[in-house]
């Protein structure tokens, strides 16, 4: 059962929504969905030029590595998997997601 578990999708998920209750880019802020390869979701949330938010969810069986020009400077707000930034680039391991803003 994922109810007692942590590291489990249901926990991450309650946690993103926690996250988006308390986050105005999350809540309010356009979207704009991400070229990503099949198996893959990515959008930007902007709410205006200074808050900017990525969400992304890799349900592959391997790896993927995109380019996102926000990178370097965004923090890892919330993930599950392994999760990597170097420079513009952002690596995510088989079946992990996360939000960065």
């Amino acid at each position: 059962s994922q109810l007692g578990d942590e590291n489990s999708n249901l926990a991450f998920f309650r946690a993103a929504m926690a996250l988006r209750t308390n986050s105005p880019v999350l809540r309010q802020g356009s979207i704009r969905f991400l070229d990503l390869p099949e198996g893959c979701v990515a959008f930007e949330r902007r709410l205006n030029a200074d808050e900017l938010a990525l969400c992304v969810v890799n349900l592959r069986a391997d790896s993927i590595t995109f380019s996102w020009d926000h990178c370097a400077s965004a923090s890892v707000l919330l993930a599950i998997g392994e999760i990597n930034k170097q420079d513009r680039n952002l690596i995510l391991s088989p079946r992990s997601g996360a939000i960065l803003g």
